[in-house]
């Protein structure tokens, strides 16, 4: 069963566009870049950055997904939200 079209999962406090990159900041303090937003930081097409963020289990394992990881890790990302 889906969630009701109307929920939430994260409150938005304020989201902008500026030189075409979306990004907010949740109500929790937390800043983010919506899909788009980082598929033009990154350089990266549309559907690319689908295939890569929609099927992440099998893309993990490419060499990308391989590089994406490291960063990461290198960045001390554990997996974990802050939330």
């Amino acid at each position: 069963m889906g969630l009701p079209s109307t929920h939430q999962l994260f409150h938005v406090e304020k989201q902008v566009e500026i030189n075409d990159i979306e990004m907010g900041v949740l109500e929790s303090g937390i800043p983010y870049l919506t899909g788009r937003g980082l598929e033009r930081m990154c350089g990266v097409a549309h559907g690319p950055f689908h295939r890569l963020t929609s099927n992440w289990s099998d893309e993990q394992t490419k060499p990308r997904g391989k590089a994406i990881l490291q960063l990461l890790k290198d960045a001390n990302y554990n997996g974990l939200s802050p939330l």
